[in-house]
């Protein structure tokens, strides 16, 4: 059995590598294998942005933090909001599917706005590695109809 085991930092992306055994026997030749992988962080989300459209049928949407590490439990905070009134939207954690995924539900309430609105969505992880995760948010106000 031959284990590899990947050192704690790695560059993010596609990961390919070749190894060459070579063994004692006399005239065998190199035994040649490779792994390949994606190196991806230990917490991602989706949407990496969100775009709620009210009165045009878009004014909710969810959030999906996903955490690839079982060994360090995702405690996420109540979310806080930058630049957008809390009056006009409203963000619950929601759904918690054990230690892996979290949702988080953003909602648009009352009328559309009259301008466009942007802002963060922040949420701390409990994560030592990444404490915390900014979301923007653009609300789109609904194109006035000309006469």
């Amino acid at each position: 059995m031959i284990r590899i085991e990947a050192p704690d930092e790695l560059p993010l992306g596609p990961l390919n590598q070749e190894f060459v055994l070579y063994s004692d026997l006399q005239g065998a030749p190199p035994i040649r294998f490779w792994v390949q992988g994606l190196v991806e962080p230990s917490l991602s989300w989706s949407p990496r942005r969100i775009l709620l459209l009210p009165g045009r049928g878009r004014s909710s949407a969810e959030l999906i933090v996903h955490n690839r590490n079982p060994e360090i439990p995702l405690r996420l905070s109540l979310p806080s909001l930058e630049g957008i009134s809390q009056d006009s939207l409203v963000v619950n954690l929601g759904e918690f599917q054990g230690n892996r995924q979290h949702g988080i539900q953003i909602r648009w309430e009352g009328p559309p706005p009259s301008v466009d609105v942007e802002g963060w969505i922040q949420v701390e992880t409990g994560m030592e590695d990444f404490p915390s995760l900014r979301v923007p948010i653009l609300v789109i106000a609904p194109k006035k109809s000309q006469p």
